[in-house]
């Protein structure tokens, strides 16, 4: 079963993202769902923890960054929709994930 999930997980993958088999597409999804549940409470917990004494200014920048960040990832989702096509949202989406890893080891590294 994972070798024939990883096929077709592969297959999916090099057509720009398009699965056509249900069992693939549900995988993903709740890989997804998964990796990025984890992601706001990582978030704050960082920020709380980088600023203890004045928890509620973290929370409120916190809140109003990742706010502004939604609404700027779908303007510009939307443009290149508009412009390029609707697959082109998913291959930028992966070229800045791509770009975050060296961001990430740079700032393990300083810290």
């Amino acid at each position: 079963m994972a070798e024939r999930v990883e096929r077709r997980a592969g297959g999916a993958v090099g057509r720009g993202g398009v699965a056509d088999d249900e069992a693939v597409a549900g995988v993903v999804l709740v890989l997804w769902g998964l990796g990025y549940g984890a992601v706001p409470v990582s978030f704050q917990t960082w920020i709380l923890g980088a600023a203890p004494d004045a928890g509620e200014a973290a929370s409120s920048l916190f809140v109003s960054t990742f706010n502004l960040s939604i609404a700027l990832g779908a303007f510009l989702g939307g443009l290149a929709v508009e412009s390029v096509a609707t697959t082109s949202v998913l291959w930028i989406g992966a070229a800045l994930a791509a770009l975050t890893l060296p961001v990430a080891v740079l700032a393990r590294r300083t810290h």
